[in-house]
């Protein structure tokens, strides 16, 4: 898994985690 795809991954779980 690249660095890229986990910030990716990470920014699109945060509004999922704080709904």
């Amino acid at each position: 898994m690249t660095t890229a795809v986990k910030r990716a991954r990470q920014l699109a779980l945060i509004p999922f985690t704080t709904d």
